[in-house]
């Protein structure tokens, strides 16, 4: 039996997807089958098609603005 050799982070990729983008692939299918079941989750999932800017766990990351921080 052969054991796996462990691959380096560039052959981890597919079809040049990091895994960055591999996650937030996965948090847009999780949103759309969650507007399925609860139509109003659909703006979180407008938000997320519509915004280019993620963190890590795939959240939508804003800008908060000094102005909107006083009330």
């Amino acid at each position: 039996m052969e054991i796996p050799k462990a691959q380096p982070a560039e052959a981890a990729t597919r079809d040049g997807q990091t895994q960055a983008e591999s996650m937030k692939n996965i948090r847009k299918a999780r949103l759309q089958r969650q507007v399925l079941q609860d139509p109003t989750v659909i703006s979180k999932l407008v938000a997320m098609e519509t915004t280019s800017v993620y963190n890590a766990k795939g959240d939508i990351v804003q800008a908060v603005s000094g102005a909107s921080l006083e009330s």
